[in-house]
């Protein structure tokens, strides 16, 4: 498991941690100026093939921070299947260009919240 190194510029995405929970393989990112999670949409689950907007308004909540803002049938152009995913680069959440302001994320805090929306789901 690696930390979250903060860059003022985005950088190549990098896989800070990866596990399996309940069935469901999960990916913690980094972009340098922010992380991400994925999580792997096992087939035959419900949200299986679903776009993110769709999911929110079926109604179904995917309680992760800021809300989903990724849906796709490829992670980093090399793990296939179906992923859902959030970022945390929003209004309060910590950038290197506007230091010292927002909330750094460690990597025990993003795993926590993977942890806590793959118990949801």
């Amino acid at each position: 498991m690696k930390e979250m190194i903060y860059t003022p510029t985005r950088q190549k995405a990098e896989i800070l941690h990866k596990d399996e929970l309940n069935g469901f393989e999960y990916f913690i990112v980094s972009f340098g100026t922010h992380p991400c999670c994925y999580i792997k949409i096992p087939e035959g689950h419900e949200l299986f093939g679903l776009d993110y907007d769709d999911i929110y308004e079926s109604g179904y909540d995917v309680p992760c921070h800021g809300g989903l803002t990724y849906s796709d049938d490829h992670l980093l152009d090399e793990e296939e299947g179906w992923y859902l995913g959030w970022d945390y680069a929003h209004l309060g959440d910590y950038s290197p260009m506007l230091e010292p302001y927002g909330t750094k994320y460690s990597i025990s805090m993003l795993v926590a919240e993977v942890v806590e929306v793959i118990c949801h789901l």
